[in-house]
C-alpha cells in the first residue's frame, strides 16, 4: 500500500472493536498491548465502572428520601427567607438550598400551628425536597 492511500484510509478511522480487529495481526498485537500495559489488571476500567454506578446508585437513593439527608444547619438559614406565616397565608412555600455536594435541592416547607391554653403559634416546617437537575 502507498502512503496515500493509507493516509486515506486511517482520516476516517475509528478505534471501533471491529475496525481493531481487522487490523493486520502486528497491528491487533499492538495496540491490544497497549491496553494491557495501559491498564495490567483492567482495574481502573473497573473502578471507572463502579464509581460512574455507585454515582448513578446514590442519586437513585437520594432521590427516593431527600429531605431526611438533608443535614439540619442547611435547612435552619432558609427559616430567614420565608415569609412570616400568616393564619389566612400561604400554605407551602419553597425554598433552594445547595447541598453538601454542590447539587441543588427545592425543599418545601408546610404550615403548621401549635395550640398552648389560648395561645396559637403559626410556624413552618420542611415537609419535602426534590433534587434539581443543572441545566
Amino acid at each position: 500500500m502507498s502512503r496515500e492511500i493509507l493516509c486515506d484510509y486511517f482520516r476516517d478511522w475509528q478505534p471501533t472493536p471491529e475496525a481493531v480487529n481487522a487490523l493486520p495481526e502486528p497491528l491487533r498485537r499492538y495496540i491490544h498491548g497497549l491496553e494491557t500495559m495501559a491498564d495490567p489488571t483492567g482495574l481502573l476500567r473497573e473502578n471507572t465502572i463502579l464509581k460512574d454506578q455507585i454515582s448513578a446508585l446514590s442519586k437513585k437513593l437520594l432521590a427516593g428520601d431527600i429531605l431526611s439527608k438533608i443535614p439540619g444547619e442547611l435547612l435552619a438559614p432558609t427559616h430567614n427567607e420565608l415569609s412570616q406565616v400568616q393564619p389566612d397565608g400561604p400554605d407551602t412555600q419553597r425554598v433552594m438550598i445547595r447541598l453538601p455536594d454542590g447539587a441543588r435541592a427545592e425543599v418545601t416547607f408546610v404550615k403548621l400551628k401549635s395550640k398552648k391554653g389560648k395561645t396559637t403559634r403559626w410556624f413552618w416546617t420542611p415537609h419535602s425536597a426534590a433534587l434539581i437537575e443543572d441545566e
